[in-house]
């Protein structure tokens, strides 16, 4: 089960937990994100050079064209 600010932002609990948004540019946030990330793409590529450029991509898309969240309802 994941745990701590990587699994509050995927469950929407972000707020809850006390710490109010989470985005990209926390480190908080984005260090454990990215382990994670490298380590699944270890996983599925076989080959840690190109697990680590996949995640740098997906990364660098994902802060280009982050954008805030909307409220619900």
């Amino acid at each position: 089960m994941t745990t701590g600010p990587v699994a509050n932002e995927l469950t929407g609990d972000a707020a809850q937990a006390g710490g109010g948004a989470v985005t990209l540019t926390d480190p908080e946030f984005l260090v454990p994100l990215r382990h994670q990330m490298i380590k699944f793409a270890t996983l599925q590529l076989r080959d840690p050079d190109l697990a680590e450029d996949a995640v740098q991509e997906a990364l660098a898309g994902a802060l280009k064209n982050q954008r805030p969240p909307k409220e619900r309802w």
